[in-house]
């Protein structure tokens, strides 16, 4: 008797075992840095519900602002095994990382064109207008931080015109509000933050950065339209992980990304996936076009 139930004992705890490591949850912390309801936040969100639904898995989404992005890199790194990392051009920022070796791409979310926003009340029509109030008067744009998108693509517009000055904000919904209170000349701005503002008469687009102009706005031009040489620098974001993590949630959650409702609702929040884009030169491409950003800086 004692024989038998010595085996039982045993087959219960091996079979106990096996379904532990068949149901073993795995935790995928992707660090977050922007705003909440942007277009990435969205979609990274309805694609951690469908890897969380009907598994053991589990991707959280911890949010990290701050520096374009930077913080949310540190922690990542810091984690580098258990996380994932939501950024943009930001990442272009870092010194102490080799981006090119040390990270890897889990899932690109796209280009999302933006806008050059102005008061409505004010007399700017196009770009050539600032540049005609710089002669003589100091004029002012706003940014989410030192070396967010907002300032590197506000400073290729100024130039190195010294009139025209950067003033960073904490994120560029505290910039939006001097800017409709005309303690800004213009600003940087996605198509989700500006649409209702646009709607609400509040505030006009002079110009558009992109290769194309906009559905939404055909009748505003593009900054290549208008003479400004934007060297392709335009705001994406993706997905990336240190090149340690082989956690298999970097797959599902990538696979989710690519789902034709997930992409059809980021197409709808104006994200463009560029059929044309080589993902595996992105990096080396985008620092390229960031060393010749960078050269426009104050």
């Amino acid at each position: 008797m004692l024989f038998k139930n010595k085996y039982i004992s045993l087959l219960v705890a091996s079979l106990m075992l096996i379904s532990t490591e068949a149901t073993a949850a795995e935790t995928l912390k992707v660090y977050y840095p922007y705003s909440p309801s942007a277009a990435i936040d969205l979609s990274v969100r309805r694609a951690a519900t469908l890897v969380n639904t009907g598994t053991n898995d589990n991707i959280v989404v911890v949010p990290a602002s701050g520096s374009g992005g930077i913080v949310a890199l540190n922690m990542m790194i810091a984690d580098k095994n258990n996380s994932a990392l939501i950024i943009g051009n930001g990442l272009l920022t870092a010194t102490h990382i080799d981006i090119s070796n040390e990270l890897k791409l889990v899932s690109f979310h796209g280009i999302e064109p933006t806008l050059i926003a102005v008061n409505s009340n004010s007399s700017y029509g196009l770009i050539k207008d600032l540049y005609a109030r710089a002669k003589t008067n100091e004029i002012y744009y706003g940014s989410s931080g030192v070396g967010s998108y907002g300032h590197y693509s506000s400073s290729i517009i100024a130039n190195n015109n010294n009139k025209i000055v950067h003033v960073p904000y904490k994120n560029t919904s505290a910039a939006l509000l001097d800017l409709l209170s005309s303690r800004l000349d213009f600003l940087v701005m996605d198509q989700n933050l500006a649409a209702p503002m646009i709607t609400a008469g509040k505030i006009r687009i002079i110009a558009v950065n992109y290769n194309t102009r906009l559905s939404k706005f055909p009748e505003v031009s593009t900054l290549k339209e208008q003479n400004i040489d934007n060297l392709n620098f335009y705001r994406w974001e993706a997905i990336f992980a240190h090149r340690q993590n082989n956690s298999k949630i970097l797959l599902k959650l990538s696979n989710a990304l690519n789902d034709p409702i997930i992409r059809s609702e980021a197409d709808s929040r104006g994200v463009h996936y560029p059929d044309d884009i080589n993902l595996s030169t992105f990096i080396s491409d985008q620092i390229k076009i960031f060393d010749n950003v960078k050269k426009f800086v104050q």
